[in-house]
């Protein structure tokens, strides 16, 4: 009676526990990752969104706001820059800050970015697709209001629907729910969440530049997007699915 393997048969048995673990330890390890940084998304989506709502109560809808005279057009820089931070700053009050940077540079991770549209691929941020792009930037090379949480998230708020007094506080949020911490990459741990003066996610006015955190535009949150704002839209599906399964197929057909 046999009583122990051969070195052929340790070795075959070895050679398929190597590759189940290869095959197993990477999904679980991601669906670890996922499950992380979908818990910091519902923290950054319950943070604001408590923020803005008790934001209304004391403050008023922001319609009602007395919001500082910008000339020139609604997608003109001095306007779009001044209202942001006007509206960061009254946001900044309910929630806990550690820092308000405002226009200036000090609450995202940066890289010296020029400025955006930069060709040099400076941005420290990345597409959902792994690829840098001029609106990778939209961080410390802009003016838009910013501000560092307490919790280590970093956040930048551009309201710049004002020119139309029915529009004003319609705007967008960006939330790095790490902060310096990577990947720093839209749809991983870089979201993006539309609000009005309703708060997140709750208006029936979709202005066209907004549409794609909404998931108007499904191949903003794919993996193999060649849109150059892919990801933008991701934080649509996770309120949508609970998961993070566009990181590694294409969802276009699932939404």
């Amino acid at each position: 009676m046999r009583t122990a393997f051969t070195l052929s048969e340790v070795l075959v048995t070895l050679t398929i526990l190597g590759i189940l673990a290869s095959i197993i330890v990477p999904n679980v390890v991601n669906r670890y990752h996922d499950r992380q940084q979908i818990t910091g998304f519902k923290r950054a989506w319950a943070l604001l969104e408590n923020a803005l709502q008790e934001m209304y109560v004391v403050e008023g809808k922001p319609t009602t706001w007395s919001w500082p005279h910008k000339s020139g057009d609604i997608f003109g820089s001095t306007e779009l820059k001044g209202n942001s931070n006007f509206f960061a700053e009254k946001l900044a009050q309910y929630l806990p800050v550690e820092k308000f940077c405002g226009s200036e540079r000090g609450c995202f991770p940066d890289k010296n970015c020029v400025g955006v549209g930069d060709a040099n691929g400076s941005s420290i941020y990345m597409l959902l697709t792994g690829n840098h792009s001029a609106y990778g930037n939209w961080t410390e090379a802009n003016s838009y209001g910013k501000m560092k949480l307490k919790n280590g998230m970093a956040v930048s708020v551009e309201a710049a629907w004002t020119k139309d007094e029915y529009k004003r506080g319609v705007g967008t949020i960006r939330v790095d729910i790490n902060g310096n911490k990577g990947p720093n990459r839209y749809g991983y741990d870089v979201f993006f969440f539309v609000f009005d003066d309703n708060g997140i996610e709750s208006s029936k006015f979709r202005p066209y530049m907004l549409a794609p955190q909404t998931g108007g535009h499904k191949e903003r949150c794919s993996k193999d997007s060649t849109d150059e704002r892919a990801g933008q839209s991701c934080s649509m599906w996770i309120m949508k699915h609970n998961n993070m399964k566009y990181k590694y197929k294409d969802v276009s057909a699932e939404w």
